[in-house]
């Protein structure tokens, strides 16, 4: 646990940084998500019974969503229900149920992080930065040869998908790529689906860490942190170092 002091930096650091924190999805040029389907048959799946009092709720998501640019308007053959989701604090989510058309999309096999690679890479680690994407998997745009595939039926019209949308079967295997490609470079971070973490290692002369995120169509480095430790410093406990590194 940061005593209060040292609390206090890690807030005015996050004060000063605040630009990069947001709750708005960001867009990525890096990567874009394909959908390749084993038959040509278009599938449409009859809409579940939406409760009336839920239709309110269900109109005012989409126009979030439109607002937002993950979804548009659609005049597609393709049709998945809707599913309100009830939340642990009793609020609804909004969600499609792909499993009809998930049955019939080409498997993509890249791996997917074990959390037991994640542990072992971190034994012995003290301190750890961990970042959570704003929704994250709507930050990979879906490739416009696919969009009519997502589409799904709302009380007022059919809409289809402009970024990758949960549930998919192969999303999970595309953001893992995705965290690949932008934080190869990068050897203290790992990435598990859309948490990327920061861990650094206090050594006898100095301390740092490097975050590379895309901006502006360009990957590039988000933040840089380093720190050369004083003569005072470098008699620090090993934690009193790990301290310094991360505020």
């Amino acid at each position: 646990m940061l005593d209060s002091y040292k609390l206090s930096e890690v807030n005015d650091i996050l004060d000063e940084f605040s630009d990069v924190l947001t709750a708005l999805p960001g867009h990525t040029p890096c990567i874009m998500h394909n959908i390749e389907l084993t038959t040509d048959v278009p599938i449409r799946v009859k809409p579940y019974p939406l409760p009336f009092s839920s239709q309110e709720f269900v109109c005012e998501e989409t126009a979030k969503l439109l607002d937002l640019g993950v979804i548009e308007p659609s005049t597609s053959s393709y049709c998945s229900p809707i599913v309100l989701v009830t939340k642990k604090e009793g609020s609804l989510r909004l969600c499609i149920d792909f499993r009809r058309f998930n049955e019939v999309t080409r498997f993509d096999a890249n791996n997917i992080p074990l959390p037991e690679d994640s542990f072992v890479q971190l034994a012995n680690l003290t301190f750890f930065s961990s970042c959570d994407l704003s929704r994250a998997y709507w930050q990979v745009p879906l490739s416009p040869d696919c969009r009519h595939i997502t589409a799904f039926q709302i009380p007022f019209g059919l809409m289809q998908w402009v970024r990758m949308p949960f549930g998919l079967v192969n999303a999970p295997a595309t953001f893992c790529r995705l965290t690949r490609v932008v934080l190869k470079d990068l050897f203290h971070v790992l990435s598990y689906f859309d948490d990327s973490l920061v861990h650094t290692h206090a050594s006898d002369y100095g301390v740092g860490a490097v975050l590379l995120q895309p901006r502006d169509d360009v990957l590039m480095p988000r933040r840089y942190a380093s720190k050369k430790l004083s003569p005072a410093e470098m008699n620090y406990s090993t934690i009193e170092r790990e301290c310094i590194a991360i505020v």
